[in-house]
């Protein structure tokens, strides 16, 4: 599946129909049992530097057995990533909202973030009743970036973010020609001073990389509109080289 291809379902549009009989996002934790979790672990601080130490539920609840003989294990995720996030949204899985901040801490713009959460564990959290009722995983992107976001899709293969634009790149281009459409399925961010140097009837849809001249649209190297002498650290960010 392609990045294009899962934006129906973080708008809520579509719903992943997981073929496996067992759910894999077992139930939200009540604000009690988390209340009473944050509780207990205020009581030894040797499980909060366990909970900051360790990097999944398991091994925290392996190591706490004490804890974990306290709560149900369907709600282990639940209770270690809302400790983990510092904060819990109504109706989000908290497992979610860490994914999504992580990968906000690492690539800033929202696009580029989500493309690059892994696609079997963000279809999880894109079945029916995983989310509150109303709530797409859209809406937490909005409230973690706090800014109205573009998702790109199909009919909107470039999107705004501040004063950058995130292009979909579906494709990379051999040094032999070949292409294969949608194998590259890349994210680039492109600064709003080049777009403004380009033809305004640009075809977006004809983004590609190669290895050589870096991003092209309708046959232009966007590197020959770059400021910095047409030099990038990575050909796909272009964000602060123009």
């Amino acid at each position: 599946m392609t990045y294009l291809e899962l934006t129906p379902y973080l708008k809520g549009d579509k719903f992943y129909e997981n073929n496996k009989q067992k759910k894999v996002v077992q139930r939200l934790a009540t604000s009690s049992e988390f209340d009473r979790f944050c509780w207990v672990l205020s009581c030894n601080k040797r499980y909060l530097s366990m909970i900051e130490v360790s990097s999944t539920p398991s091994s925290f609840f392996n190591a706490a057995k004490d804890v974990a003989s306290l709560f149900p294990k369907e709600i282990y995720d639940d209770l270690y990533f809302g400790v983990k996030n510092g904060s819990r949204y109504d109706g989000v899985p908290s497992k979610l909202l860490y994914l999504i901040l992580k990968s906000k801490d690492i690539y800033k713009y929202p696009n580029l973030a989500m493309s690059m959460i892994k696609r079997d564990t963000l279809l999880q959290f894109c079945e029916k009743n995983v989310l509150g009722e109303g709530i797409t995983i859209l809406d937490v992107i909005q409230n973690v970036w706090k800014a109205e976001v573009l998702l790109l899709s199909s009919r909107r293969v470039k999107a705004i973010y501040k004063n950058v634009y995130e292009a979909y790149v579906p494709t990379f281009v051999g040094a032999d020609g070949s292409t294969v459409e949608g194998t590259f399925d890349q994210v680039a961010l492109i600064h709003e001073k080049i777009i403004e140097r380009l033809p305004s009837a640009i075809d977006w849809k004809d983004l590609w990389y190669n290895g050589v001249e870096g991003l092209v649209c309708n046959d232009m190297a966007l590197n020959d509109y770059i400021g910095n002498y047409n030099i990038v650290k990575d050909d796909l960010n272009l964000s602060e080289v123009y």
